[in-house]
């Protein structure tokens, strides 16, 4: 597993608001050969006796792998939510008990989750909507949650459906939205003190009474502003689409944006296309009743066309058969977005229910192959989230299906494609990213993703990590992180197959004593440094990037910097001067991409201590290259300003 920070050859952060990223290149069709494994019995997450609700991923302790929420409707007087922590090897555990998210004792329905970090303390905290009342479990970073929905002003509940975070006063605090039942949505603003306050009927977006399955934010017209969907299922109701004004104020804009009388369980938003602005796939009740999808694309003056019937997203399907949930995800790596549809039964259907898997042609059609992939399922689906859970670089699909099935985990079985994995950091902006755009350029082709806080998949929610796949791509040429802050990060020629760490605002340190020199892998090392550059926060990364795979290698410190040629001219050039520190003790072997990276403690560097706000410390990394002619050891020197 590889937690790494990118790197940035040509470091550059410039403030303005989102524009849209980019035109794709055109695709060529090929044949689909993912395949999958239903590992649910060897992973440990069945619940065959539990009425599995809704599944929400999130890495809540902090361990770098993705943790699962799995939501119970009832069917017992005890509480029995369940919280599946990842063991790190293909097995879960549940400890919902020890953790405290058990959830109510009496007999009790739970109709949505999501995470996201409410407080800014920088780990996640969970919000469940329950039949009995809402709960919102705030983390305590020790492995257990504390119930705090009463103090925060958020537990009243008239009979929720689903719920989702997003930033919609563009505040870096993440607010709330819970859907109803025949009652009015809720819209809960996060006041920055550990409390909520509703404005739902202010902000223009309660809804009526209508019955509302589930919700979702997105920025649909790329002004920076997060809007939102609303799914109504009823014959005579209609989905909703509300445009955001970045102040917590919304505008009905349904008919205006052309989208037609829908109405659905949920509904999933993604650029399809690979045009640079997202589209909307809305898996629409029947009747017709074999008949379903609608497929939106976005024409990026805020209206849309709907294309179903000739993308292939507008479907047949078993009669008595009712969709309740979809994901896009790209799960070939191909580089463009595939679709996973999830289906139950009606009062007139019966069993099996069976899935589908569409999957992205890459000339604007798409096929279902989910029985050739096995994810073709056969239960009573009731909402699907994705995660890449095993770290391997391809994502899987978590099908969350009510009693008596068992739950699916499918495992995707890779391929030789490759891929990225972004953990966004806010410092302005929400903690993890919330409501921030990422952009991406490989050998002409352009890919765009939106990080979401929840109301996937049916009140359901993809893990918070923004993954790419990249083809045959090894490279990527450019990757642009737009912040809701307003701030835009670019970085260029950053590594494939590594999860990379960036955090909002790019680059902290400045090099010096460069360039470096070259070394056995043809090019020169260079020191990069990221993060907060405040004492107190105690989070500042040191990388090194552009040396030979598989090399040891260490970081050193200095108060003071210096310029000295190594023996014969022929290692680089040692920084640094005076009293130098070794991080001896954190030697780094580097990755197939020839970085390594620490985060050093700030409390106790070594040959220093402490260091002081308002100190300039110079850093630089020394590595082995095994390579007898090797021209360099050194890295060049970044220098970071504390406060």
């Amino acid at each position: 597993m590889i937690h790494e920070v990118p790197h940035a050859t040509e470091p550059l952060m410039i403030t303005y608001r989102l524009l849209p990223f980019g035109v794709a290149a055109a695709c060529v069709p090929t044949l689909f050969g993912q395949s999958f494994s239903d590992q649910a019995a060897t992973a440990g997450v069945t619940t065959t006796f539990e009425n599995s609700a809704y599944a929400a991923w999130a890495d809540f302790d902090g361990d770098g792998d993705q943790d699962v929420f799995l939501g119970i409707n009832g069917g017992s007087f005890e509480a029995n939510d369940i919280l599946y922590r990842n063991n790190g090897d293909g097995t879960f555990t549940d400890v919902a008990g020890p953790a405290g998210v058990l959830g109510h004792t009496a007999l009790s329905f739970q109709f949505g989750a999501a995470w996201a970090d409410y407080d800014r303390d920088g780990d996640l905290d969970l919000f469940v909507a329950s039949s009995l009342a809402n709960e919102l479990f705030r983390n305590n970073g020790n492995g257990t949650f504390t119930d705090v929905a009463v103090q925060a002003g958020v537990d009243l509940s008239t009979s929720p459906t689903g719920c989702a975070w997003g930033d919609v006063d563009s505040n870096g605090w993440p607010d709330l939205i819970v859907s109803n039942w025949n009652a009015p949505e809720q819209l809960h603003l996060n006041q920055g003190d550990g409390t909520f306050l509703e404005v739902a009927g202010s902000a223009g977006c309660a809804g009526g009474n209508a019955p509302t399955a589930g919700v979702s934010f997105t920025d649909y017209d790329g002004d920076g502003n997060l809007d939102l969907y609303v799914s109504i299922p009823g014959l005579s109701t209609q989905n909703t689409l509300y445009r955001g004004d970045g102040l917590g104020g919304f505008v009905d804009v349904t008919t205006a944006a052309g989208l037609l009388f829908d109405s659905s369980w949920a509904a999933a938003w993604a650029d399809s296309d690979n045009d640079g602005d997202l589209d909307l796939f809305v898996p629409e009740m029947t009747p017709p009743a074999n008949i379903s999808g609608r497929h939106y694309l976005n024409l990026g003056n805020g209206t849309f066309a709907e294309v179903g019937s000739a993308s292939g997203l507008r479907f047949t399907h078993v009669d008595g058969q009712n969709p309740r949930g979809s994901a896009w995800a790209d799960f070939d790596n191909d580089g463009d977005l595939d679709l996973y549809v999830v289906f139950n039964i009606t009062s007139s259907g019966g069993l099996p229910a069976t899935n589908f898997l569409f999957r992205n042609n890459g000339n604007g059609t798409f096929t279902d192959v989910a029985t050739g992939a096995g994810t073709a399922d056969g239960s009573f689906g009731n909402g699907v989230a994705i995660a890449d859970y095993d770290d391997d670089g391809f994502l899987d699909i978590f099908v969350v299906n009510e009693w008596t099935f068992a739950c699916n985990l499918y495992r995707n079985l890779g391929s030789t494609e490759h891929w990225t994995r972004l953990h966004l950091t806010g410092v302005t902006s929400d903690t993890h990213g919330l409501g921030a755009r990422v952009g991406l350029k490989t050998s002409g082709a352009s890919q765009l993703r939106e990080v979401t806080g929840g109301g996937t998949g049916k009140s359901c929610q993809d893990d918070y990590p923004v993954q790419f796949g990249l083809g045959a791509s090894s490279i990527i040429d450019e990757l642009d992180v737009y912040w809701p802050s307003g701030v835009v990060d670019h970085y260029f020629n950053l590594p494939a197959d590594e999860a990379l760490w960036l955090w909002e605002g790019g680059e902290v340190g400045t090099a010096f004593c460069g360039p470096a020199v070259a070394n056995s892998s043809g090019v020169a090392a260079e020191a990069h440094v990221w993060g907060s550059t405040r004492v107190a926060d105690n989070a500042l990364v040191l990388q090194a990037t552009h040396m030979p795979p598989q090399v040891f290698g260490y970081f050193i410190v200095s108060a003071t910097q210096g310029y000295v040629q190594g023996p014969g001219g022929s290692q680089g050039n040692l920084c640094l001067g005076g009293n130098i520190g070794r991080f001896g003790s954190q030697v780094q072997l580097s990755s197939q991409a020839g970085h390594f990276d620490i985060a050093p403690d700030l409390t106790n560097l070594p040959g220093l201590g402490a260091v002081p706000p308002g100190a300039t410390l110079h850093f630089q990394a020394w590595f082995r290259d095994k390579n007898p002619s090797a021209t360099s050891n050194f890295t060049d020197g970044t220098a970071v300003t504390f406060n």
